[in-house]
């Protein structure tokens, strides 16, 4: 917890001031989320005017007095500003913004100017630039000073019948009955909103209820009228009062939704659901979450919701789907009706492909993606959207968690009142067989790894694989050099039961993997960069994230045409990760490396489209089939952004002589603001870029554009030469690629094909060998040379077919396919044998990779 020790000052003349006991450096060590939100406006308003004390501070005139009218002027301009943007807490922070912001300037500038300097700084970092903050509320002030000035209206109609006299009466003496509200809720100061509410270990929570907000703003306001009311004109004080009246109105009137999940019935494949809305009469659209964050498209599942019936005093109420937009629901809610209630149920029966609207359950285990259970009103921001949400689970049954638990036992837990945003960012993992283990505890903010698989034994994690994920904590701190977060969960679902992806999100990741990744040494490999994966997500990707795909809720569709920043640095950052962190050694790091360069240097779909359509294309791509995937390309953006990533990386270090590398522009661009709790920064090219010459100048936006726009035949593999190392080719393969054939056969820099289990095949490389002999995707190879197909049979014939020394014109490889009930002979006139992709080191150039890949944290005892 964090408080702020503050108290009622009086000067020379009984004028009442709040001042703080401690210099304001203490602002910027606030990490609740509450405290934050209450000083966003007293910032944005005044940081011009705080400048002018810190100079007067600094020239050494540490006693000078600002007019008092004039700081006045300023407290008012706050609580306005903090109403109209209704944060929460905004009524709480109008009143004191009233009563002590000319306190606050006078003890700022008394304190040390430089010290103050480099605080508003580090606020300013925090909270984000006002530019952009404007930019995005703007739109949202104007709509919400509307229903203010309706509000306030209201409120003297009803409190003051006596018309503009009776406002006087009113005004008169308010201090009084105010105080005597207050004082009947046990408030006995006025300052009370300043100090904030303990706040959970991983997240903030509500800064204080209704009621308690409405006492508080009263207090304040009668403390403010007794100083304030002799100094300035009746009118701006009078509309002020009343704008704190009506925000007081508005927020007792405004409730939580309330979210109740059953998963009891997830092992049946079906969810039920109770949503409570506050609502007023009138017809209203409510819509079901559409684009989901980190999937980068329109992703809900909006098929499997059924069972959906609105109900509002106790009566039925009529729907009607939208037309036009699938997701939206219109209904008109009864005169009298002030809660609605919805019922729904979704049907977990998809199949176990594609992301969060993929198969979640399994007979042990379900993931519940918030996202995909509830609606919510049309038009509404996320962040502004409160819902307190509780989920039944099965007995004998565990759960994990970013939400922190407020009620309920350990089968019926209800979670802390977050806003929407939070909710859907925070998924819930609940399984018979479960295990939470923390992860490197010296670390603050503390990390655990929840893990639920469908059987007892697939549980049992490796020493050296955990010690892995406690090295990921620690390296990662060090090369963000910050944490954006108040806990951190990795979420691992251990499973063939459900959809095998990762996800990610601010204080929590999605991970699932195939049931025995934790026995199985192929799956521990290829599973290896899944976490970092992710992790590196916390900072690329939720907290700084593309303008484009920072939207202000889920119906506002998404643009991806900075997901090589999204995705290709977050690959590229999560390899190293796992290789520094000991997940992978360096030569499986390379061997991974080899075989996606060499991928994406054999896809002649890059001479139609480039790297930056197959971002901007991102919500067709994602769910592409493999057949012919070489000639369309799918999401090239995740390795290709990794090579461009490394090879900028390299140019780095390069430039700067080895003093400079991608860490420093990960330690300034991620690390932002320092530590903070999740919110989202959005950034542009021009930022990227920016921040790239900041490192070191180089010419970027040349060097990103030819990357990302040009259609070239082949990968840039700049970085891999540059780090002392070139791809190249064997007749012997990696383990790396081994293990990624996954039963299959790889010959794709031979024949030209790529097979499934059982030689069905996959996909054929455009201009092959293979292409030119007739084969196509969803062939099923019968028989290889006159023997039933094997993948070893495969193999061997295309060793026996090379042309060795005093041995030519060998035949070709004959094959007989099947194409849908059709039998086929194909032959393929091939002799080069085997060919696998691995990196070769370049004799006397530097080892630039070993560099790039050694452990950044200190080693652990």
């Amino acid at each position: 917890m964090h408080r702020f020790d503050s108290g009622i000052a009086f000067d020379g003349d009984n004028t009442r001031r709040l001042t703080l006991s401690n210099d304001a450096v203490l602002i910027v060590n606030a990490t609740e989320e509450g405290c934050v939100e209450r000083f966003k406006a007293i910032f944005i308003l005044t940081g011009d005017r705080l400048r002018g004390l810190v100079a007067l501070a600094r020239a050494g005139e540490r006693g000078v007095e600002v007019r008092q009218q004039e700081q006045g002027e300023v407290g008012i301009e706050a609580a306005e500003f903090a109403m109209q943007r209704k944060h929460t807490g905004g009524p709480q922070f109008a009143a004191c913004a009233l009563v002590g912001l000319s306190g606050i300037g006078i003890s700022i500038a008394k304190d040390d100017g430089a010290a103050i300097e480099r605080g508003a700084d580090d606020l300013r970092d925090c909270l984000g630039a006002i530019g952009e903050h404007e930019t995005q509320l703007g739109p949202r002030i104007e709509r919400i000073a509307a229903r203010v000035e309706e509000q306030t209206a209201d409120a003297i109609a009803k409190l003051c019948a006596a018309g503009l006299a009776g406002r006087d009466d009113i005004l008169a003496t308010p201090e009084e009955r105010f105080v005597q509200f207050a004082e009947l809720r046990g408030l006995a100061r006025a300052i009370e909103p300043f100090e904030c509410e303990e706040e959970a270990s991983r997240h903030g929570r509500s800064v204080a209820s209704r009621e308690v907000a409405g006492a508080v703003t009263l207090a304040g306001i009668a403390l403010f009228w007794r100083s304030m009311r002799r100094s300035y004109p009746r009118a701006l004080l009078l509309s002020t009062l009343f704008l704190c009246i009506a925000g007081i109105h508005a927020q007792s009137t405004s409730q939580p939704i309330q979210l109740s999940v059953d998963v009891t019935d997830a092992p049946r494949k079906i969810i039920h659901v109770v949503e409570t809305m506050p609502i007023t009469p009138g017809e209203h659209t409510l819509v079901y979450p559409k684009w989901i964050p980190g999937e980068h498209g329109p992703t809900g599942p909006i098929d499997d919701l059924t069972g959906l019936v609105f109900t509002a005093n106790g009566q039925q109420i009529p729907w009607r789907r939208d037309d036009v937009d699938m997701y939206a629901f219109h209904i008109v809610v009864p005169a009298g009706a002030t809660e609605l209630k919805i019922k729904l149920d979704l049907l977990a029966t998809a199949s176990p492909s594609g992301f969060s609207s993929g198969a979640s359950t399994s007979a042990s285990l379900a993931l519940l993606s918030w996202n995909t259970v509830l609606l919510y009103p049309d038009g509404a921001k996320a962040s502004d959207v409160m819902v307190t949400a509780a989920a039944k689970i099965p007995e004998g049954w565990q759960y994990g968690t970013a939400l922190t638990k407020k009620s309920g036992d350990a089968y019926a837990p209800t979670f802390e009142t977050v806003s929407l945003e939070q909710l859907v960012d925070s998924p819930l993992l609940t399984g018979h067989y479960f295990r939470e283990l923390p992860l490197a505890p010296e670390v603050t903010p503390k990390h655990y790894l929840d893990v639920a698989a469908d059987g007892p034994e697939d549980l049992e994690i490796k020493p050296e694989m955990l010690a892995g994920f406690n090295n990921l904590v620690r390296e990662a701190g060090a090369l963000y050099k910050s944490r954006h977060y108040g806990s951190y969960h990795f979420l691992m679902t251990l499973s063939d039961q459900v959809a095998h992806f990762g996800l990610e999100h601010h204080e929590s990741s999605d991970d699932r993997v195939p049931e025995k990744t934790f026995l199985d040494p192929n799956l521990e490999l290829l599973s290896g960069m899944l976490l970092p994966h992710e992790f590196t997500h916390s900072w690329n990707g939720k907290y700084r994230r593309p303008a484009g795909l920072a939207t202000p809720n889920y119906q506002v569709p998404m643009k991806g045409d900075l997901l090589w920043v999204y995705e290709g640095l977050t690959e590229y950052l999560g390899d190293v990760l796992t290789a520094r962190s000991a997940i992978w050694t360096p030569e499986q790091y390379r061997d991974a490396l080899a075989l996606s360069a060499a991928t994406l240097d054999t896809r002649p779909g890059r001479t139609w489209r480039d790297l930056s359509d197959t971002a901007v294309s991102a919500q067709i791509l994602i769910d592409a089939s493999d057949g012919w995937d070489n000639w369309r390309r799918n999401v090239d953006y995740y390795p290709e952004g990794e090579l461009i990533w490394l090879e900028a990386d390299t140019i780095i270090r390069k430039q700067s002589g080895g003093k400079k590398s991608l860490n420093d522009f990960c330690a300034r661009f991620h690390g932002l603001g320092g530590d903070t709790p999740p919110k989202v920064v959005p950034y542009t090219f021009e930022d990227v870029v920016e921040n790239l010459n900041a490192v070191v100048p180089y010419d970027w936006v040349t060097f990103l554009h030819e990357r990302i726009t040009t259609k070239q035949a082949h990968a840039p593999l700049g970085g891999i030469t540059n780090g002392g190392w070139r791809l190249a080719y064997s007749e012997k393969e990696t383990p790396y690629a081994t293990a990624d054939e996954r039963g299959g056969v790889n010959a794709w820099w031979s024949l030209g094909l790529k097979l499934g289990d059982g030689g069905k095949v996959s996909d054929v490389l455009v201009g092959s060998l293979a292409d030119k002999a007739g084969f196509g995707p969803g062939m099923e190879i019968v028989a290889v040379n006159g023997r039933a197909y094997q993948d070893e049979l495969l193999k061997s014939a295309i060793d026996q077919a090379k042309e060795s020394s005093g041995q030519t014109n060998k035949g070709p490889i004959e094959f007989i396919v099947s194409n849908t009930s059709y039998f086929k002979v194909l032959k393929i006139d091939y002799h080069g044998g085997q060919r696998y992709p691995y990196l070769e080191r370049v004799k006397g150039e530097k080892d630039v990779l070993d560099e790039i890949l050694k452990p950044l944290a200190p080693a652990k005892k």
